[in-house]
């Protein structure tokens, strides 16, 4: 089954081609400028990126360009093979809990949901009318962004404000970004085998939300009537005092409309600093630029008072994610929200990191919180990367969750990770070559020979060719033999890991299920840092022996 997933902006779309049940993307393209002079698109397909300027001058056009590249691409041979198409809507008041079919009655009601999202509603409704026309027989799916967020009790739902406001007009808090908190929720409590957990989930990005999750259920979340309130974002500015709109209008001589502008697209990181990139702030902190900083501090400041405030509301909560484009490749943003914890008043961090042998993570995380005397910290080198790693992040955790003493975990540390390794193998040598692993030469000579090296780290930390096969089936074979060893000393986990062959893995996992000692196994994809250096086609195995 390939389902169509499209998620459109005001002068933006993004879309991908999923295959279920096996959820293998099979391509993705982000549309820019809709509308707008300068338009252009992106598709990534099999690992390549493509780009194609194109004016587009509305959404319509951007689904006939959809429509074109699946074909071209060979990802159908006939529209007819879409059986699905999701749309990702803003908004869905009260009235959806859940994502739905979309038909006549389900549009008819999205529309009154423009007045509550007049800046993301018109264009994702008028996306679905252009699916339509388009794709005139495929069935469409609605997920709402709020739709997650509906099980907060009326205690953190509800506003001080007179309640006719409530029944007649709907004024309460709605939360966003639910998809996303929902997707976190569900992979973290999948990983640990839980479903109690309490979670703080963190999307930061250039639009941000924290939100308290209990059981698989919204406690409170940060987002509220719009997706202005909270914390500050990349061009919205988070809570403020509403009396400033009023003051606003009669000083400068500007209407409503007018300050709701500057409220949606000029403030934030942009009224602060004139960036709203967060790599552009970045940058211009590492030039002293005083707003630079000032923006940094105001922004992580907020969401170490929202991860503060829920992790009281739950009564302590046994994980905390950062997720989005800065919550995942933000180093700065995250020792920024260290900082700010340390004044809330926490006082130990255990920081697990890459292998020093492979990353400067580990000494940029040692110095970072030799700038924070107030609180007991150790970092631990695992000497290990991706996969692996997070098992003993996850161990860690529980040792935490369990009670243990700061100085009884560090001396745990060491143990846990002579329960945890992991293999992989290679498809091909070129991304090896390309960023300095081998020389060119030898290279060039391993892929004549078709040669496919068996790796993992050393004492050390450092990449180590345990073997060279001949053969992507000898390859596969020989880290069975490997892995085969550590069940022979007693029961394991075990992930089989993969970078863009999915298929591939799913059954070179069928092949080990049956093998004795294994008390789990599942599929994870790769970490990006693995996938650059590995390349497309890389597999391999983690294995942890369960005491």
């Amino acid at each position: 089954m390939k389902i169509l997933t499209i998620n459109a902006g005001s002068s933006s779309m993004k879309f991908s081609v999923i295959e279920l049940p096996e959820e293998k993307e099979l391509i993705s393209g982000y549309f820019q400028r809709i509308g707008l002079d300068g338009s252009f698109y992106d598709v990534k397909v099999n690992g390549e990126k493509l780009h194609r300027d194109l004016d587009l001058p509305n959404h319509l056009v951007a689904l006939e360009c959809i429509k074109k590249e699946i074909v071209e691409l060979g990802i159908v041979n006939s529209l007819d093979e879409i059986d699905g198409i999701g749309h990702r809507l803003v908004h869905g008041g009260e009235k959806y809990k859940e994502s739905v079919l979309i038909d006549d009655e389900v549009l008819k009601t999205c529309e009154k949901f423009k007045k509550l999202a007049k800046l993301h509603m018109p264009a994702m409704l008028a996306c679905i009318e252009a699916s339509k026309e388009a794709f005139p027989n495929t069935p469409m799916v609605a997920v709402f962004d709020t739709a997650f967020h509906q099980s907060m009790e009326p205690v953190n739902y509800m506003y001080p404000l007179p309640y006719e406001w409530y029944t007649k007009h709907g004024v309460r808090k709605y939360g966003f970004h639910g998809t996303s908190h929902r997707f976190i929720n569900r992979e973290i409590s999948s990983y640990l085998n839980r479903d109690d957990l309490k979670v703080i989930s963190c999307h930061i990005g250039s639009g941000a939300s924290v939100c308290a999750i209990k059981g698989g259920k919204v406690v409170d979340t940060s987002m509220g009537f719009s997706p202005i309130t909270g914390i500050m974002m990349g061009t919205r500015p988070g809570d403020i005092d509403p009396s400033i709109i009023e003051f606003i209008m009669d000083e400068e001589g500007i209407s409503l409309e007018e300050v709701m502008t500057v409220l949606n697209k000029k403030s934030g990181l942009q009224g602060i600093c004139g960036k709203s990139d967060s790599r552009d702030v970045e940058d211009g902190i590492k030039n002293g630029d005083e707003r630079c900083i000032l923006a940094q501090d105001m922004y992580t400041w907020k969401v170490a008072n929202y991860v503060a405030m829920y992790n009281n509301e739950l009564n302590g909560a046994d994980v905390i994610v950062l997720t989005a484009g800065l919550g995942e490749n933000s180093v700065q943003t995250r020792i920024d929200i260290l900082n700010k914890l340390e004044e809330e008043g926490y006082t130990h961090v255990i920081a697990i990191s890459i292998s020093s042998g492979l990353s400067g993570s580990f000494n940029a995380l040692r110095l970072a919180l030799e700038d924070h005397p107030k609180l007991t910290s150790y970092v631990y080198d695992s000497k290990i990367l991706a996969y692996p790693q997070g098992e003993i992040v996850i161990e860690t955790a529980k040792l935490i969750k369990a009670g243990k003493t700061f100085e009884e975990i560090i001396e745990t540390l060491p143990k846990i990770r002579e329960r945890v390794i992991g293999y992989f193998t290679i498809n091909t040598l070129e991304y090896l070559k390309k960023g300095g692993r081998i020389g060119r030469v030898a290279g060039t000579v391993g892929e004549l020979l078709n040669l496919k090296p068996i790796i993992t780290t050393d004492e050390n930390g450092v990449y180590y060719n345990v073997a060279k096969v001949r053969g992507r089936k000898q390859s596969l074979s020989k880290m069975t033999e490997l892995l085969k060893g550590y069940l022979e000393k007693g029961k394991c986990e075990v992930a089989v890991l993969h970078a863009g062959c999915e298929d591939e893995a799913i059954k070179y996992m069928n092949s080990l299920k049956d093998l004795p000692n294994i008390v789990s196994i599942k599929i994870a994809e790769i970490s990006p840092a693995l996938g650059v250096h590995g390349g497309p086609g890389l597999i391999g195995f983690s294995v942890k022996s369960v005491e």
